[in-house]
């Protein structure tokens, strides 16, 4: 009984095996449960990344990406989908764009008209997917290296951030040098460099094929994959192909290269600058979803990493230090009244509302950390607290001090390495008047504060105790030493106001620290009211003391009367003190000036010794008090000043100077300085710190030589200099005004043609054209080169067009300027034939190269150079259409010599169309220009004689009509005979 029923039992396993397939080929063997246990898969045929939920796209009938990621987060949790594509991956994106579990990262290309027209770095996710979507996209050829400086920082933040559980990755090679699509010039190497690092993360990972439309390029890209994903050694580009059906595929070199071409890279370091970190969003959305800390939102942005230059003129320059994080941003946009400061010893800044504060380095380098403080009572009505920064507590760390309008003081001594976090901190209460209000702060000395209320009244705050620990000490401020009773209305009555009515007839404006004194510890304190300058001189070892208090109408009305020619009204907005003196920010009407005191010794009032009135003028009336007020910023060892108004900031040269040096910055539309400190003890130039609205953080520099004339000596030179710099600046660096936060103007003061104007952008365009323009850095990617200056050299007519100056230039001048961009595309069209005839070979490959020789040779330059074509289109390419006329002079004799060679009359016949070549490289794109952009240049009719229009190319012309004529007339001929011959 007991072998009947173990028979029976193995027939029915027999059974179970054979209904699965596991009998026969597929037998059951040991360990074969941990058989499809695998840390990564491969699947070439899928990557289908274009397909959508309820249609097929971009050849892609169903999206087994968005079908694997979904299974996979079944038991990984968050995915991380990375997309190697030229065509961006919208079908994953579109699938995912509201989650937060799986990050989408694509690198490809993205152009107007390019499929799918989508993937742009704005695209960020929606809903609780903001920051989730990250979208790199790189402009055409780009190298390996470029895709390796990319991808190596996003996909490495990516995966720090994000700390997804599994990895897929589509591999599509569509990028490839030799793909139909001719966008990219990548090589496999790029490719397997990817996914070996994404390899090294030891996540469970997914390779999926993807577009690619070279075949035997995609074979082998795939294949040095495989061999990648397999744990094999990297497959060699030499090594060959083995035999099989389809080894005539991978001809000529039968070999596993994909070599890159010779196409130009137009992916710069500063245009991958913006997508070579996570965008902010996305790193602030990935550590909220990680982090338990309410204080302290952690984010991995790196702000001030490397300053981008904005702008550079001979004087000056704007670099961007760092954008606001987002948590900044979303503060700024709540429409809530704000108060901003920042620290250029401590590289903070903070933005503050009544009821929160946000503070965040910038750093170059440092992990951006968003700390969130909690403010003190501002009471009903109140505006955002007076708050400033704290430096000196420790590297890489800040304290704040807040004081609400109430008078309740919270200090934190040190707000990112602080033990308590953002719920310890130090307390006090001023004792203020009851219509009185807390509105400014300023730091006097290390661990001493001064602030100063509507009224005038000033209060001391000691952020250390006697035995030197953090503590916070709050004491009014009075005239002499140990009169505590009556200070408010004593300081009141000394500066004009009255504690108890809240003395609205000179109310305060602003407060700045000064110089340090002869008192030992001690240093100045002005006091600027509607009305008054009041100088305290403040301690935190020694008694304070009022030295002077004056009426500033009385002191300087006089001398901006005689500045003016006329009698103004004098409106008061900042001081700062510069060295020993002070000075002041005024308005006469709408004229900025700036007035400098200077006393005999620290105790006597001061008189005006200089007055610097600004070209600037303000455009509408400026607010004497608050956060809109003009400010200004006098960095203590340089030789300028700054005055930062709403959107507009204007460095001038101190007034001791006798210089006129001034400069104007504008943002754009929309945007505000909410904040300028001074970067001090900078000898070779002037710098301020500005925070901006939008912007983020900025860094402006002015460098001021001394003497009435700091300019340019020479006379031609320097007529319409100031034009030709502000076209610089809109051609070069205002040009994409989605990367630049700056705003580009050109100004004429001219009713008709301005010959100044036009002088300035003739200069501008002949120096891009020439080459010698300071502003276009040499590349040895000629190509490369020449698209950037044809792009710069259409910017000069099209910067002018948009401030509607074009019409202030003559005829001739407009057609001068198309005509320096119609060589420049003659000489693009021209480099790239000649990089294309490098792969042949024969005397005619060499007739553009030998031309250039002689066109050196006559202009003695011939020995600058050992590749005089390298050298021409470097420097000479004003001379492209000379060129053409020394080919129609010196061919006649060269297809003759060539006619009597031993090749004979081939060889005369093949320069021949060669020099038909260049001819037609050199004018269709020079006319195509012309007329493609006849209404941007407007020369009317008649137009002035153009280059195309020479004698000598108009005769080129003719005989290259002439021989193209005859070529066809003879090869038609050998052609008919040889038919002939066949036939007969």
């Amino acid at each position: 009984a007991s072998d009947s029923d173990s028979g029976s039992d193995s027939d029915s396993d027999d059974d179970r095996l054979k209904r699965f397939g596991l009998l026969y080929d597929c037998p059951v063997f040991e360990g074969m449960e941990d058989h499809g246990s695998t840390q990564v898969a491969m699947h070439w045929e899928g990557g289908r990344h274009h397909g959508q939920r309820s249609r097929a796209a971009g050849f892609c009938y169903i999206n087994d990406v968005v079908l694997g990621i979904l299974k996979l987060q079944g038991r990984f949790g968050k995915v991380l989908y990375i997309d190697l594509d030229l065509h961006h991956g919208d079908g994953v994106q579109d699938a995912f764009q509201y989650s937060n579990k799986v990050m989408t990262l694509s690198i490809h290309h993205c152009d107007r008209g390019f499929y799918p027209n989508t993937g742009r770095a704005a695209d960020e996710g929606k809903g609780r997917g903001i920051g989730h979507s990250i979208n790199a996209a790189l402009r055409g050829g780009a190298s390996d290296a470029t895709f390796k400086r990319v991808f190596e920082p996003v996909a490495s933040a990516a995966v720090e951030t994000f700390e997804p559980g599994a990895v897929v990755v589509q591999c599509g090679c569509d990028g490839l040098a030799g793909d139909p699509h001719k966008i990219f010039n990548l090589t496999a190497q790029a490719l397997a460099d990817a996914v070996q690092a994404v390899l090294a993360w030891k996540l469970p990972t997914l390779l999926l094929g993807g577009g690619g439309y070279n075949s035997a390029n995609a074979a082998r890209c795939w294949t040095r994959l495989t061999a990648v994903a397999a744990g094999e050694q990297d497959i060699a580009a030499s090594e060959d192909i083995p035999e099989h059906a389809y080894l005539n595929d991978y001809a000529p070199a039968f070999d596993m290269a994909t070599d890159a071409t010779l196409a130009a890279d137009d992916n710069t370091e500063e245009s991958t600058a913006k997508v070579d970190t996570l965008p902010e969003s996305s790193q602030e959305q990935t550590a909220v979803f990680n982090s338990n800390d309410d204080d302290m939102e952690l984010t991995q942005e790196s702000l001030g990493e490397s300053e981008q230059t904005l702008l550079r003129g001979d004087r000056h320059a704007v670099f961007e230090v760092g954008a606001m994080p987002p948590a900044v941003r979303q503060l700024l946009a709540s429409g809530d009244d704000v108060s901003c400061g920042l620290s250029s010893v401590a590289q903070f800044a903070f933005v503050a509302t009544t009821s929160t504060c946000v503070v965040w380095s910038f750093a170059a380098g440092s992990k951006a950390a968003v700390h969130r403080l909690a403010m003190p009572d501002a009471g009903e009505g109140a505006g955002a607290p007076a708050v400033a920064l704290v430096a000196g507590v420790g590297a890489g760390d800040v304290g704040v001090v807040a004081v609400g309008g109430l008078g309740h003081v919270r200090y934190w001594d040190r707000v990112v390495f602080g033990l308590g976090g953002a719920s310890q901190f130090h307390s006090a209460a001023l004792p203020l008047g009851p219509a009185d209000r807390c509105e400014q702060i300023t730091s006097a000395s290390t661990g001493l504060f001064v602030v100063a209320t509507r009224n005038g009244n000033l209060f001391g705050l000691a952020l250390q105790t006697a035995q030197g620990a953090a503590g916070l000490d709050a004491r009014a401020l009075s005239r002499t030493a140990g009169s505590r009773a009556g200070v408010l209305s004593r300081m009141a009555s000394l500066l004009g106001g009255s504690s108890g009515d809240g003395g609205l007839d000179d109310q305060l404006v602003s407060v700045a620290c000064g110089g340090r004194t002869e008192i030992r510890h001690s240093r100045e304190v002005f006091v600027l009211t509607r009305n008054r300058l009041a100088k305290w001189v403040v301690s935190s070892a020694h008694p304070e003391r009022l030295a002077y208090t004056i009426d500033l109408h009385h002191a300087l009305s006089d001398s901006v009367a005689r500045a003016l020619g006329s009698d103004a009204e004098l409106h008061f907005y900042d001081v700062a003190s510069a060295g020993s003196d002070v000075c002041v920010l005024a308005s006469a009407g709408p004229n900025l000036v700036i007035a400098v005191l200077r006393a005999a010794h620290v105790s006597s009032e001061p008189s005006a010794v200089g007055l610097t009135l600004l070209r600037y003028t303000a455009p509408h009336p400026l607010l004497q008090s608050g956060a809109g007020r003009p400010r200004l910023v006098v960095p203590a060892g340089g030789s300028a000043m700054f005055v930062a108004l709403d959107q507009v900031v204007v460095a001038a040269a101190l007034p001791m100077l006798g210089s006129s040096f001034e400069e104007t910055v504008t943002l754009r539309y929309g945007d505000s300085v909410l904040a300028a400190a001074a970067i001090d003890d900078q000898q070779a130039e002037s710098s301020v710190l500005l925070a901006c609205r939008r912007a983020g953080i900025l860094r402006m520099t002015a460098s001021v030589r001394q003497g009435p004339d700091s300019g340019l000596v020479d006379a031609d030179t320097r007529i319409g200099r100031p034009q030709q710099e502000q076209i610089e600046q809109a051609v070069f660096f205002g040009s994409d005004a989605a990367r630049n936060p700056l705003s580009f103007s050109i100004t004429s003061d001219s009713l008709g043609l301005d010959a100044h104007l036009q002088a300035a952008a003739l200069r501008v365009s002949h120096a891009i054209l020439d080459g010698s323009s300071r502003f276009v850095a040499d590349r040895l990617d000629i190509g490369a080169l020449l698209r950037e200056r044809l792009r710069r050299a259409h910017a000069v007519t099209q910067a002018l067009a948009d401030n509607g100056l074009a019409e202030k230039l003559s005829p001739a001048a407009r057609a001068q300027l198309c005509a320096n961009a119609e060589k420049l595309a003659a000489a693009q069209a021209l480099w790239d034939l000649q990089n294309a005839a490098w792969a042949r070979t024969g005397p005619a490959m060499q007739l553009l190269a030998n031309l250039a020789a002689a066109f050196l040779e006559s202009t003695g330059q011939q020995q600058q150079s050992r590749d005089p074509l390298r050298l021409f289109f470097r420097l000479h390419c004003a001379a492209i259409g000379d060129l053409l006329a020394l080919m129609h002079r010196r061919l006649p004799a060269l297809t003759r010599a060539l006619a009597v060679s031993p090749s004979g009359v081939k060889d005369s016949q093949i320069v021949s169309y060669e020099a038909s070549r260049i001819t037609t490289a050199v004018l269709q794109p020079a006319l195509a220009y012309r007329f493609q952009y006849v209404r941007l240049y407007a020369v009317g009719d008649p137009a002035p004689e153009r280059w195309t229009e020479h004698p000598a190319i108009a005769d080129l012309l003719a005989d290259r009509l002439e021989a193209s004529y005859t070529l066809c007339r003879d090869l038609s001929a050998q052609h008919c005979q040889a038919l002939y011959e066949r036939i007969t």
